[in-house]
């Protein structure tokens, strides 16, 4: 059946045709059609995929309690993502179905972007310390002079 298949995509794409259906294709191995179609497809199953990870470290960000989800995102809980990308080469969507192929493992959270971004920047989200002083943002930032 895989030969069937790889020989008439073969004929359709030297004929300038779509892969899927008979329109004409100049641009690549799809129409226009077939192209919106098979990106919007590819979306569903991102946000299905996505939805799963959140689930199973919580709908809510662990600093702020934030549950607006187009906010949520998925944090290395010991500030390890970056070595973790380089050992298993994985960022996006390609993490998220390393999250879900192995069981969604300990070591993550759910943050909100903002609390992600301070955790990055200042080593902890402003959530986490007691009272933190705008004292102390200003100078990390090297602008205390300006207060």
């Amino acid at each position: 059946m895989a030969v069937r298949h790889n020989k008439r995509y073969a004929r359709r794409k030297a004929a300038g045709l779509c892969a899927k259906c008979p329109n004409p294709s100049p641009d690549g191995p799809r129409c226009g059609s077939c192209q919106a179609k098979a990106n919007e497809v590819q979306a569903r199953y991102y946000r299905r995929l996505r939805m799963k990870a959140l689930e199973a470290y919580g709908l809510f960000c662990a600093c702020c309690g934030t549950t607006e989800l187009r906010f949520l995102t998925i944090d290395h809980i010991h500030n390890d993502g970056a070595a973790h990308r380089r050992e298993v080469g994985k960022s996006g969507p390609d993490f998220l179905q390393w999250l879900k192929k192995n069981n969604y493992p300990p070591g993550f959270q759910v943050l909100c972007a903002k609390c992600n971004s301070a955790k990055y920047w200042e080593g902890e989200c402003p959530h986490q310390s007691e009272k933190r002083k705008p004292e102390k943002l200003f100078e990390a930032f090297g602008l205390l002079s300006a207060v």
